[in-house]
Parts: C-alpha cells; structure tokens; sequence
C-alpha cells in the first residue's frame, strides 16, 4: 500500500469502478485496472464544455471506450512518453465520467 499523507494515498496499485444501470442497483459492470495507471474522476457536463472534441478519435457513442487527442491524455502526455503502449479509456456514464490511461488494458465483468 502507498505512503499516506492526511488520508491520501500516494501510490493506489488497483482501480475498482462499478456502473450501475439498473434503478435497483442489483446488475452493475464492473471495471478493474491494475498496476500503473492515471485517473480522474469528474461531472460528464464539466468535461463536454473543456474538451475539444472535434480533435477526438475512437468510438464515441458507447459507455466505454478509448480516445486519443482529449486534454487529460495531453496534460499527462509524459506517461505516452514513459508506457508507449498507453492507452486513455473513458467511462460515460449520464451523470460522470472516468478517465483512466494505462499501460494494461482494463478487466471488465458483469455483476447480477
């Protein structure tokens, strides 16, 4: 485990989201990164009014999916530079988003 500093750690080795898309919560999907990996977390409306997304590539209309010319990957090009198998994967959900660039591509399961 990382090193600590007022509840925050400094180094996480495992990423763990769960996206519901039932109203009962009970059916969600689940997405796990691990190792080395870059995360944000913020509202879908803040990340669609500060990205340029006429410079996007990939398939945009899914829930998940990877993209290439988006700021955050560009704010962090030094990990592309590092891990040049690096990929960005987004997660859109109608209320957040989850940003992830990794070196390994994610596991990903369904939970009923």
């Amino acid at each position: 485990m990382g090193e600590s500093d007022e509840g925050i750690d400094r180094f996480v080795e495992k990423l763990v989201a769960d996206f519901s898309f039932g109203e009962d919560f009970l059916t969600f999907v689940r997405i796990e990164f691990e190792g080395e990996f870059i995360f944000r977390v913020l509202d879908e409306l803040w990340l669609s009014t500060t990205s340029n997304r006429n410079r996007w590539t990939g398939d945009l209309s899914s829930f998940a999916r990877t993209v290439r010319g988006d700021d955050f990957a560009e704010l962090h090009s030094f990990y592309f530079e590092m891990k040049g198998e690096a990929k960005h994967y987004q997660f859109v959900t109608g209320s957040a988003c989850v940003d992830v660039i990794a070196y390994t591509p994610p596991k990903i399961s369904l939970h009923s």
